[in-house]
């Protein structure tokens, strides 16, 4: 279980899913992976779950409840800026 105030990276690649592991997300979560990413979707409950899954990848004893707590922080990759524009 994970302190309230604690801190945990949550670095995902959704492509890394497994197909297992996508229908626990929709199960999870309650709509189709198409749903959860679209303009409209359930972005919390999705994040949750995906969460869920891959946490417990290397901790099965990772809870939904811990899965709550996390706080993500999402950024994007920083550019380049030796990298010549295309």
């Amino acid at each position: 279980m994970i302190e309230d105030n604690e801190v945990m990276d949550l670095n995902i690649d959704i492509n890394s899913l497994t197909v297992g592991e996508i229908e626990a997300v929709e199960e999870l979560s309650g709509s189709s992976i198409d749903q959860l990413f679209s303009a409209n979707g359930r972005k919390g409950k999705a994040l949750r779950a995906i969460a869920y899954i891959t946490k417990r990848r290397e901790n099965p004893d990772f809870t939904w409840e811990d899965a709550g707590n996390l706080r993500i922080n999402l950024t994007a990759p920083e550019e380049n800026p030796t990298l010549p524009e295309e």
